[in-house]
């Protein structure tokens, strides 16, 4: 996928130095048309891929409903932000998302959007809502209990509670 964004990022700096209007200018739009669609085809082939994979393995499917566009606005207004919201679109999360729920009904598996409110901040062990991290809080231990826990872990534990209580 590298490779193909470095190529879109070439055939697009060589189309930005054509004068408009000759026909070197309508060659290289359709270049960068070109490496548009091809960037576009692998991303919807690992898609399909991926998602058809986790649903043939699993019989059941619990995710975030995440905003996606409000993913890709959001980040602070300097490069790491830009970087995030180029990945979120990049990424495609909101086609996988749909590709996934298509292929669970498609199948006759259980597909649970599930709320992500507090699934990192809520304790996985005794349920004690631990407030706001900042993202480089990467393990935590919970006020309640004492539990060490991993954000991540913490958070896919909150999310498949959520989504067999749904």
């Amino acid at each position: 996928m590298a490779a193909r964004k470095k190529r879109l990022t070439r055939a697009q700096r060589d189309l930005s130095r054509k004068v408009k209007g000759s026909n070197n200018r309508a060659k290289a739009r359709v270049r960068v048309a070109r490496e548009h669609s091809k960037v576009r085809n692998a991303r919807l082939d690992f898609h399909h891929q991926l998602s058809t994979r986790l649903i043939r393995e699993n019989q059941a499917v619990a995710v975030e409903k995440l905003s996606v566009a409000g993913l890709a606005r959001s980040g602070s207004k300097n490069a790491q932000g830009r970087g995030l919201r180029r990945g979120v679109s990049d990424a495609g999360w909101g086609q996988f998302l749909t590709q996934l729920a298509g292929k669970a009904q498609e199948h006759g598996r259980d597909y649970a959007p599930v709320d992500p409110y507090w699934t990192s901040q809520t304790c996985g062990v005794c349920g004690v809502l631990d407030g706001p991290k900042t993202l480089n809080i990467r393990v935590w231990d919970c006020t309640g209990c004492g539990a060490h826990l991993d954000r991540d872990w913490n958070a896919a534990v909150n999310i498949l509670v959520a989504a067999w209580a749904a």
